[in-house]
């Protein structure tokens, strides 16, 4: 049997690495190979490499994996190599191994007719059963078919880690299934009834111990939330070869970050945490918006302000997140005639019910809450019930949204003297800032008790994008554009990733509004993938900074004060409850008829809840 193996790699450090020669060096033996190198890499580098390769293809694609396989398919295709071959293998370097000889194995399925096999299925027993795109193997009859060139050849217009499962694999899968070939994975010959057959999964060690002959790197280096103890690894030392345990240790230690390491080490907790928002974000995003998430090699603006949102926390962050605390870390930046004028600070509801005199207050008047970003006018209606209300440490941002600076700023009650009712007419400017620089401009307008959104460049022309708002045919060009974006753009000196510098404004004036980092207004998925992506690939991912290991002591102490008043109100509520069901079961038990009791419970259970 002739075998061609198309092998993808892409490294940070623009090196090969160890393990990707063991890699080569190994499949040499085998096949023919075509390398296809997503890196700008150095001569050193791939002259390491070029004996062991049939044709190599180096330099930057901008692409992913698929596009890797794309390129060395298309040209053997169409240079008619492929039809040397009797099977066609793709690799991808996001594996460590073989660790065991895979030829007898590989020999074995080659015998049998019509099937295509990988190391590892996934989705098994379900429609979307597949092939994993890490190792996969398919004789002439299907690489050379029109339906495999097809599909192969437009694997580079993929965006993001989504449609690469979807289309890379599930979808490739399909494909070879209608072509009327059988999948096959390898951990289902070493251990059918095993059920952890994914090799992203925290058995790996028994995997390996049963014969599996590889493991995803990512599981180390991105996805370290599955695993209970990144250092698991070790325990291989004694199980497979000593270079594929040397070359696996190296990469590691190269490309892990320390701070995972150190989070997963020594905080289970914070790691599990961070696991759960995952999970409540990525339900949220599939069933409101279909847009189902990546938190690992996140690529999109909308993912990469996720990340930010669970990853990045700092005590800056915070401070300039606090409407009343922010206006002090400004005065020295802006001219105070761009900041509301503001007329009381209640910091808590003995103030507020001590020192307001809402006689004095009149429709001019804004109050804010600080915490979750209500904003109303004062009208007769007004009472100190619905003030305090505001005030509820329960109604904060950070329940709604996650926006976890939320849980440590002060509940305060803001009043603005806003005589031209500009927050209730005005129109809201969002500039966004990519690397302390102004780059697009999200402008908010009300009309009719109707908000619209409309995007624009710096220059004032409109772009085809729509985010939450729907879009309106003109919104005129304010008169203070400029000095806007000039202030955003000394602002957003304080935040080097990414930052919108908000306003608010009308034909008269403007004021600055507030720092937003993840708020809703900018994680409504945006209709338009070529700004998601291209805005995404302004955000560089920075070392994880974790709220619980970068914010002050008495920060913590004044949140875990709230947290156990709330724990204390639920188990109040919980023995409320309680009693009240114990009251209901007595009066029902003297109902005759089964189905009138269960209707009466129902009924006073469901008032009450």
């Amino acid at each position: 049997m002739k075998r061609l193996t198309i092998f993808a790699h892409y490294d940070k450090d623009n090196i090969i690495d160890d393990y990707v020669i063991y890699w080569l060096k190994y499949m040499n033996k085998l096949s023919d190979i075509i390398l296809v190198s997503n890196n700008n890499l150095p001569i050193e580098e791939y002259k390491k490499v070029e004996k062991l390769v049939l044709k190599h293809f180096i330099g930057s694609h901008g692409g992913k994996g698929e596009k890797s396989i794309k390129i060395a398919y298309e040209y053997a295709y169409k240079n008619h190599v492929l039809e040397q071959y009797d099977w066609l293998i793709i690799i991808g370097d996001s594996i460590y191994g073989p660790f065991f000889d895979i030829e007898p194995y590989m020999i074995e399925k080659e015998k049998k007719e019509n099937i295509c096999y990988g190391f590892t299925k996934a989705m098994v027993n379900t429609e979307n059963e597949h092939i994993q795109g890490t190792f996969l193997a398919m004789p002439k009859k299907a690489f050379l078919s029109k339906e495999i060139y097809e599909h192969l050849i437009n694997l580079d217009k993929l965006e993001n880690k989504s449609d690469a499962v979807v289309y890379g694999e599930i979808k490739f899968s399909q494909i070879l299934k209608n072509l009327g070939f059988k999948l096959e994975g390898m951990f289902d010959d070493i251990d059918p009834n095993y059920t952890k057959y994914e090799p992203v999964k925290p058995a790996f060690v028994e995997m390996i111990e049963k014969g599996y002959p590889f493991v995803r790197k990512t599981l180390f280096t991105k996805n370290y939330l599955l695993i209970e103890n990144i250092k698991d690894y070790l325990k291989l030392k004694n199980i497979i070869p000593k270079e594929c345990f040397d070359n696996m240790q190296k990469n590691i230690d190269r490309t892990i970050s320390k701070d995972i390491l150190y989070i997963n080490m020594e905080y289970p907790e914070i790691r599990k945490n961070i696991e759960k928002k995952q999970n409540i974000l990525d339900q949220k995003y599939r069933e409101e918006y279909n847009y189902p998430l990546e938190f690992l090699e996140v690529q999109t603006f909308i993912e990469k302000l996720i990340w930010l949102k669970l990853n990045y926390q700092t005590e800056k962050i915070l401070k300039y997140s606090d409407k009343y605390t922010v206006r002090e870390c400004l005065k020295d930046k802006i001219d105070n005639q761009l900041l509301m004028p503001l007329l009381g600070v209640y910091n808590n509801e003995i103030e507020i019910l001590s020192n307001l005199d809402l006689d004095k207050l009149d429709n001019n008047t804004l109050l804010c809450s600080i915490i979750n970003d209500t904003k109303i006018y004062f009208n007769k209606n007004i009472n100190y019930i619905q003030l305090l209300h505001l005030m509820n440490f329960e109604n904060s941002k950070y329940f709604s949204s996650l926006e976890w600076q939320y849980k440590y700023i002060k509940p305060r009650l803001l009043i603005y003297k806003d005589e031209y009712h500009i927050y209730d007419q005005g129109i809201h400017y969002k500039i966004f800032c990519f690397n302390s620089k102004p780059s697009v401009i999200k402008v908010i307008s009300k009309q009719n008790n109707n908000a619209y959104a409309n995007f624009y460049n710096l220059e004032w022309d409109k772009l085809d994008i729509i985010q939450e708002f729907t879009n309106i045919e003109y919104i005129e060009k304010p008169p203070y554009l400029k000095e806007m974006i000039n202030i955003a753009e000394k602002l957003s000196n304080e935040f080097h990733i990414f930052v919108s510098v908000d306003f608010i404004g009308n034909n008269e004036k403007f004021y600055f509004d507030k720092f937003d980092f993840y708020s809703e207004e900018l994680l409504h998925p945006i209709n338009n993938k070529k700004y998601d992506l291209e805005w995404g690939s302004y955000i560089k991912i920075p070392n994880i900074q974790n709220e619980y290991l970068t914010l002050d002591k008495d920060i913590y102490l004044r949140t875990l004060i709230k947290y156990d008043i709330l724990s204390l109100q639920l188990m109040e509520y919980k023995k409320e409850l309680f009693s009240i069901r114990k009251v209901v079961d007595k009066i029902a038990w003297w109902i005759p008829f089964k189905s009138w009791r269960i209707k009466f419970r129902d009924k006073l259970y469901n008032s009450k809840n």
